[in-house]
C-alpha cells in the first residue's frame, strides 16, 4: 500500500511479520508461479547445452565413420567386373565399327582363323586387351540378305543367351562395306579342326567324344525349344552344327560319305554295325561301347531322309542324358 511504501524505516522496524522491497526489511517469500518459472528457466538452462553437446558428439562420430569408410574404399583394390567387351545394342556404333576394322587391319588375311560357306572368321584384339571373333559375311550388299529382319531378331535373341555350351554372341554390324557378327573368342578352334589334327585327336577319347555330342545336343535343344524365338540354322557344316552329321564325324573321325543316303532304306540298328569308328583310338569297351553305338544309331535317325522319322533335339538331348554320364 502507498502508506507503507512512503512510511520511514523506523515506523516499521522490529515488525517480524513485515517483508518487502524496502531497505532494512527481508525479502518476501516467492509465490507458486514465481517458483515454477524459476524451475523452468533452470531446466532450460541445463537441457539446451546438454542436447547441443550430444548432437555435436553424434556429428563428430558420423564424420569419423564416413572418413574411415572412404579411406578404406580408396585403399582396397577395385574388384574385377566381368563385363563383355561391349554391349552391342547400346554402344557407339560408328566407334565400335572403326575399332573392329582397325583391330583386323581392314580384314587382312593374317587375322583369319576359319573360312566357312557363309563367311570368314577373324580374330580381333580390342584396345582393352580382350579378343573377339569376327565372322564377316561373304555378301556385302544388304539387298542380297534374305529376310534380314528375321535374321536381326534372331541375333537379338542370341545376344541374351548365356549357356556354358553356347559361344556368346555380342551382336552384329550391317554396314554398307561389311556385314559381320561379333562373338566371344574361344581358344582351340572348331570341332572340324580338332578332328583333322592327329595329335589333338589322341586326347579325345570315347568318353570325351560322347560328352562333346551331349553338349552339342543340349545346346541345340535349348536353341530349338527353349528360346522365346526359336533359332534356325543358316550355315550347316561340320565346322558349325548339323547334329546327325557332326555326331557321325566325331565317332568316325571323318566325313560319313555315302552312309547318309542309306538311312532311308536300311534299318538304323543294322546300319550302325557298318559304321567304322575312328581307328586312331582303341575300340571302346564295356559300357562305353554301348554309349558309342547308341550315339551312332541316334545320329542315323537324325539324318534320315524322311523328316517325319527324325527325333526332335529335345528328345535327343533327353536320350543322351539318360545314357551318358560325365
Amino acid at each position: 500500500m502507498r502508506v507503507f511504501q512512503q512510511a520511514p524505516f523506523e515506523a516499521v522496524e522490529n515488525n517480524k511479520g513485515f517483508c518487502g522491497n524496502i531497505t532494512g526489511l527481508k525479502d518476501c517469500p516467492r509465490t507458486h508461479n514465481e517458483n515454477t518459472k524459476y524451475n523452468q528457466g533452470l531446466m532450460i538452462l541445463i537441457l539446451v547445452p546438454t542436447i547441443c553437446l550430444v548432437l555435436i558428439l553424434i556429428m563428430i562420430v558420423g564424420i569419423l565413420i564416413f572418413l574411415r569408410r572412404t579411406k578404406k574404399k580408396e585403399t582396397e583394390p577395385p574388384k574385377p567386373v566381368n563385363h563383355p567387351p561391349f554391349a552391342i545394342w547400346s554402344y557407339d556404333g560408328k566407334m565400335m565399327y572403326e575399332t573392329i576394322i582397325d583391330a583386323v587391319d581392314d580384314f587382312d588375311s593374317k587375322h583369319v582363323i576359319e573360312v566357312g560357306g557363309c563367311g570368314t572368321v577373324y580374330r580381333a584384339e580390342l584396345p582393352t586387351g580382350e579378343s573377339v571373333a569376327i565372322k564377316k559375311f561373304n555378301t556385302q550388299e544388304p539387298d542380297e540378305w534374305v529376310d534380314f529382319k528375321s535374321f536381326e531378331n534372331e541375333v537379338r535373341a542370341l545376344t541374351g543367351t548365356r549357356r556354358h555350351n553356347i559361344v556368346k554372341l555380342y551382336g552384329f554390324c550391317a554396314h554398307p562395306r561389311h556385314a559381320f557378327l561379333v562373338y566371344e573368342f574361344i581358344d582351340g578352334g572348331s570341332l572340324r579342326n580338332l578332328l583333322n589334327d592327329a595329335e589333338k585327336m589322341k586326347e579325345l577319347d570315347w568318353c570325351k567324344r560322347a560328352n562333346v555330342i551331349k553338349g552339342v545336343a543340349d545346346a541345340l535343344s535349348y536353341l530349338h525349344h527353349d528360346c522365346l524365338e526359336p533359332i534356325v540354322h543358316r550355315d550347316l557344316s561340320s565346322s558349325n552344327v548339323f547334329f546327325g552329321i557332326v555326331t557321325l564325324e566325331v565317332m568316325m573321325g571323318k566325313h560319313s560319305g555315302d552312309l547318309i543316303s542309306l538311312t532311308s532304306r536300311s534299318n538304323v540298328k543294322e546300319l550302325a554295325n557298318y559304321v567304322i569308328l575312328d581307328q586312331r583310338n582303341q575300340p571302346p569297351s564295356d559300357h562305353m561301347a554301348e554309349v558309342v553305338k547308341f550315339c551312332v544309331e541316334l545320329a542315323l535317325m537324325c539324318v534320315n531322309a524322311n523328316p517325319s522319322t527324325r527325333p526332335s533335339m529335345r528328345q535327343v538331348s533327353i536320350e543322351l542324358s539318360n545314357i551318358i554320364t560325365s
